[in-house]
């Protein structure tokens, strides 16, 4: 049985109220400025092939490395180049970049593809493969270089360093570059959207109707120049 409905009660709303004006502080869009860039579009498929070609070599080094029982040994990894205090020049330049091929343990190794594959394919798709391995290259050697600079001022006895991590450090500051030259021309970053202030309503530009929010009012949101 139904219970009977409260004479007082208002009735619901059919459809959502219609927004005949824009809501304060709403900032249309400039019609001389040119539209986002969709970038995944811009720069075509390309296919990740830079980034594969640095992982190969890592996970041969390492197979090959516990195979031998040498994981973490000090010296097969000096012999095998790692980056190392007390060398001479000669022999420390050419382990600033193959240092980067080592991995001291399966976790260290996991670690640096599992964030070598979200970073390398962005790169090279941005800054295309060539710019990819320039900057894997560079960023591999000045990191190995600071690293050594680093432990030759704060240890007088021989000390090693292994692993891509400066390298990947690289990509990701070469994507956040990236990312900051297009902040103007990317669709996320071009995306207004207004909360009016002591209203539970957002509205998104080219829409003209209010649509309900979830959680606290939120203040409105000035686009970054």
């Amino acid at each position: 049985m139904n219970a009977p409905e409260d004479p007082h009660r208002p009735p619901a709303p059919t459809s959502e109220p219609e927004l005949d004006e824009p809501l304060p502080g709403y900032v249309p869009p400039d019609p001389d400025e040119p539209p986002p860039v969709e970038l995944w579009r811009a720069v075509g498929d390309v296919q990740p092939w830079g980034t594969m070609l640095v992982l190969f070599p890592c996970a041969v080094m390492f197979l090959l490395m516990a195979a031998r029982g040498a994981l973490g040994d000090r010296d097969a990894l000096l012999a095998w180049g790692a980056n190392a205090t007390q060398l001479s020049p000669g022999d420390t330049a050419w382990r600033l970049l193959a240092s980067t091929f080592l991995h001291s343990g399966p976790g260290h190794l996991f670690f640096n593809a599992t964030t070598l594959l979200i970073f390398g394919p962005a790169v090279e798709r941005v800054f295309t493969r060539p710019g990819f391995w320039l900057v894997y290259g560079t960023g591999g050697a000045l990191a190995s270089l600071a690293s050594l600079a680093w432990r030759g001022a704060h240890t007088s006895e021989l000390s090693l360093s292994v692993g891509a991590s400066g390298a990947i450090f690289a990509l990701g500051g070469a994507l956040m570059v990236g990312a900051f030259r297009l902040r103007e021309r990317l669709a996320v970053g071009r995306a207004r959207v207004h909360w009016p202030p002591r209203c539970s309503t957002w509205r998104a530009p080219g829409s003209r109707r209010a649509s309900r929010a979830t959680g606290p009012t939120m203040p409105p949101i000035s686009q970054a120049s």
